[in-house]
């Protein structure tokens, strides 16, 4: 289940609403100017909800099939309308927000564990298991390699 928990005046937690998921949840994003959640699934499916404004409410909106296997992580990126996502079949993948239709993929060395996006310049940084770091510079439906990084040794945790 996803549950949200409200801090309340006494400044305890309780549970606001919860949603039963069809599988087991591996990642999720939130992003509170359109509280929209985005829940990656082992399934490599990515599940997004718009909460209501007192949070009360869990209102199913798209559904992306991104990935073949365990989505690692997913990240909203409400300037370019995008979800960036990486899964364990070793690809990056960014979907349109409005319309749910893949816009571009690239596949890494490695399985991705690590994901961040900088919204001035369009680069992705793709962190994956062999500790290598891609930068990856992103178009709408188009992505081209900056550089990689292989500063790191064994596995990040």
């Amino acid at each position: 289940t996803i549950r949200v928990w409200l801090k309340r005046d006494s400044g305890q937690y309780w549970p606001s609403v919860y949603h039963t998921m069809p599988s087991s949840c591996s990642c999720m994003s939130f992003n509170p100017e359109t509280r929209r959640l985005s829940v990656g699934m082992d399934t490599g499916s990515i599940c997004e909800f718009l909460l209501s404004e007192d949070y009360n409410k869990m209102t199913p909106a798209l559904t992306y099939q991104a990935h073949q296997g365990r989505v690692a992580v997913v990240l909203f990126v409400l300037e370019m309308e995008w979800l960036l996502s990486t899964g364990q079949d070793r690809n990056f993948t960014w979907h349109c927000s409005e319309s749910g239709q893949q816009l571009g993929t690239y596949r890494t060395a490695a399985w991705v564990s690590g994901l961040q996006f900088d919204v001035e310049t369009r680069h992705a940084f793709v962190g994956d298991q062999s500790g290598q770091v891609t930068i990856l510079k992103l178009e709408q439906d188009s992505c081209s390699l900056v550089t990689t990084f292989k500063g790191h040794t064994g596995t990040p945790h």
